[in-house]
């Protein structure tokens, strides 16, 4: 297979990295020959993934050294047996090399050089639903003056969509990408909904084949330091995401003062917002973009230092052993939010407000305190920050969660029910799976020792690692 992103996922920086490279550790468990290629390339990016690029040979995965190979057309040899594309904006850039797999028999000298693999099946990896995101980003910046914009984004403002003719031309262009895939993933249950009902809206026919794949996150223990001996909230953002560097602003500038208040708060000087984070894209990816190295310097009437910036943190459970409080202030976005999973999966409760926890089956009061007005949020921080009952309610509630929705487990199935969709619609897929049988009960016991789990429904009962004759039955609904 192929798969063809922007970056190389970069797992130590960004949620959707971590789902991404998870997704291939199952992809490589179920014996796949990846091949992985990346849109976005300059001599300073190619100079920072080397390591990314290590990382991801260590797993068996070919990475191709530059998407023009594919773009000139010298890969369409190679026997892939489908393709997967992740988020629009890389579909929209390789969408024309995909007709060429697509309608292969249309281009090329003679048409034969293009006519090696015209039925690859194309499996379209939204991440998240950009039009959702763009949407509320529109509505909610379209009425402020081009100096607040600038003051929150400051040279990231050029890259707000305000104007409604560029979000509907993005809509369109979004809605054809998934019309022409033969598969599209989205990350929840809202989202797949949301597909469907957007493409009848807009003229097009129901998908046939919009599956979920949510957040995947491999087994860690969780922290387990007392809450007596954490302190401060933080919160764990991609600076590139425009939503990120809004709710980092936002949380600083309009809750902490609510939260100041207290005199809890200002008799303790602990009580620390953490901001972690820098930019993939930028030549110094440790670095947080201006607008928020200079939160800084807030000055809440004479309380200095409630505001720390770290930028780029590699570890963050060193940091996560600490932290009492987790926050999410997202004002808009779409997806499932990975800031989340992570505290959940370290134990650490979350104050977030709706659209965070939109998609994220997390319940206000059981899984997370909701709250969108500053005024909530900061009463919701001070909550779970000093009632231990809560805190700790909150705590187990979200390991439950993660270890029910959100593990590499529920990400093999979703997998394993794209196979299976692709044996049913594609015939070199099924004949090719139906000559593999002879090492089915291999493949078995490799993702068995994987601690990854797949449906008997999706073709594989689980032979016991040390028993392989027995098959160990699971049921479907």
């Amino acid at each position: 297979m192929l798969w063809i992103d922007k970056f190389l996922p970069e797992a130590d920086r960004d949620s959707g990295s971590v789902r991404t490279t998870t997704l291939l550790k199952v992809l490589s468990a179920m014996r796949c020959h990846i091949s992985i290629v990346t849109t976005y390339t300059s001599w300073a990016t190619f100079q920072q993934s080397v390591h990314y690029t290590r990382v991801m040979q260590s797993l068996g995965i070919e990475v191709l050294p530059s998407w023009d190979i594919v773009r000139q057309g010298r890969l369409l040899r190679e026997p892939f047996d489908f393709i997967v594309v992740a988020r629009r904006d890389v579909f929209l850039r390789v969408v024309n090399v995909i007709h060429w797999f697509r309608n292969a028999s249309n281009f090329g000298p003679n048409g034969y050089v293009y006519s090696l693999h015209p039925t690859v099946p194309i499996v379209f990896d939204t991440v998240d639903l950009h039009f959702m995101r763009e949407r509320m980003e529109r509505e909610l910046f379209q009425s402020q003056p081009a100096s607040v914009v600038e003051a929150i984004f400051g040279k990231q403002a050029a890259y707000v969509h305000l104007a409604q003719a560029d979000e509907e031309k993005n809509l369109a262009l979004e809605l054809g990408a998934i019309s022409m895939s033969d598969i599209v993933v989205v990350v929840s249950e809202d989202e797949r909904v949301q597909v469907q009902k957007t493409l009848l809206a807009n003229g097009h026919r129901e998908h046939e084949a919009v599956m979920v794949i949510s957040n995947a996150h491999e087994h860690q223990p969780p922290t387990t330091t007392l809450l007596k001996y954490r302190s401060g909230i933080v919160f764990v953002g991609n600076f590139d995401h425009l939503p990120n560097v809004d709710a980092a602003v936002f949380f600083a500038k309009q809750v902490m003062p609510h939260l100041l208040r207290d005199p809890r708060v200002r008799a303790d000087p602990t009580f620390v917002f953490h901001i972690i984070g820098g930019r993939i894209s930028a030549i110094d990816k440790s670095g947080p973009p201006a607008s928020i190295a200079s939160l800084n310097e807030t000055n809440f009437d004479g309380e200095r230092n409630r505001v720390v910036v770290h930028g780029h943190v590699p570890n963050l459970r060193l940091l996560y052993r600490r932290i009492r409080l987790s926050v999410a202030p997202l004002r808009w976005g779409a997806g499932v939010k990975g800031k989340i999973n992570t505290a959940h999966q370290m134990g650490i409760p979350v104050v977030c407000t709706s659209i965070a926890a939109a998609g994220m089956h997390a319940f206000d009061g059981q899984h997370a305190l909701v709250a969108d007005e500053p005024h909530a949020m900061a009463a919701a921080v001070l909550s779970a920050y000093y009632n231990e009952t809560l805190w700790m309610h909150l705590r187990l509630q979200g390991l439950k969660l993660q270890d029910d929705l959100y593990s590499a487990s529920a990400a093999a199935v979703g997998t394993a029910a794209i196979f299976q969709r692709l044996q049913q619609t594609n015939d070199l897929m099924r004949m090719k799976v139906r000559h593999q049988r002879e090492g089915h009960s291999r493949m078995c016991a490799d993702m068995k020792a994987s601690q990854l789990e797949l449906a008997a429904a999706q073709g594989c009962d689980w032979y016991d690692i040390n028993h392989s004759a027995r098959a160990i039955t699971t049921s479907t609904t």
